[in-house]
């Protein structure tokens, strides 16, 4: 069994600048409600556990039904207009 090493490599810095990006997006959000002299809490981690675990489920949905990138974009595209 071989692995192709380079796609692994590709996927794991992708999923490790997204993580970056939303640990910067929420350490944003708790310095901003600090400056306020709103307690943060864990109101603000609940947030961050909610949209990780809706991500997830996204993710297990999309590979369960075998929706491709494509046909995702499509039903994303017809449903914005909507809202």
């Amino acid at each position: 069994m071989t692995y192709n090493w380079s796609s692994f490599a590709l996927g794991f810095l992708l999923a490790l600048r997204e993580g970056v990006e939303a640990s910067l997006v929420a350490g944003i959000i708790l310095v901003y409600l600090s400056r306020l002299d709103a307690a943060p809490g864990a109101l603000c981690w609940y947030g961050v556990a909610a949209a990780a675990a809706l991500s997830l489920a996204v993710a297990v949905v999309l590979e369960r039904f075998r929706i491709s990138e494509d046909g995702f974009e499509g039903c994303c595209s017809l449903w914005l207009p909507c809202s």
